[in-house]
């Protein structure tokens, strides 16, 4: 039961976010560098209005880059049957292998991000089944250059949290396939 738990808290993150991408049209600005804005990557000013110093070259860095699911408008749309009492559909769920086999992200969009992020310099770690993020680790350094950001402390809420100072962009060869990043 715990994994049917994770499974769906996973797979609301992805929705969430791919219903964002679904609601803005594009998953990310691309510009005429080749390179394509994450929207919605950037932390709110005020959250990074008190700097607390840059993050050193050689710290790690954890993050899962965010797959777009292949069909989020038709996920948004089964999410929403099954969850209503008028709908003939109302909790009859789908299985993992339903999901997987509908809306995740394919293994050709998994391929190519996994080898970007290696040709960054990243550790890749394990793809989940559901395919919905790619974990990967790094050095500060190298989110900062794979990402197009520098990266500082903020005091925020009285913690010490590590922020981006700027948009993330990624090559506008994978963005179709990657709609975020948690974590950088």
């Amino acid at each position: 039961m715990t994994s049917i738990r994770s499974w769906a808290a996973l797979a609301s993150v992805g929705l969430a976010v791919s219903a964002a991408t679904v609601a803005t049209g594009v998953p990310a600005a691309a510009s005429s560098s080749g390179r394509a804005m994450l929207s919605g990557s950037l932390t709110p000013s005020s959250e990074r209005s008190k700097p607390q110093g840059h993050v050193a070259s050689g710290s790690q860095v954890s993050f899962d880059l965010v797959l777009n699911l292949r069909d989020a408008a038709g996920a948004q749309a089964v999410v929403k049957a099954v969850s209503d009492p008028g709908s003939a559909q109302y909790r009859h769920y789908l299985n993992d292998a339903q999901w997987v086999a509908r809306y995740a992200p394919t293994q050709a969009s998994v391929a190519s991000a996994e080898t970007w992020l290696r040709q960054q310099g990243f550790k890749v770690g394990q793809v989940p089944s559901d395919r919905l993020f790619i974990p990967a680790q790094g050095s500060a350094l190298q989110v900062e250059s794979a990402f197009g950001t520098t990266l500082s402390y903020y005091s925020v809420k009285g913690h010490n949290v590590r922020l981006a100072n700027s948009s993330l962009s990624i090559p506008t060869s994978i963005s179709g396939a990657v709609s975020g990043v948690v974590g950088v």
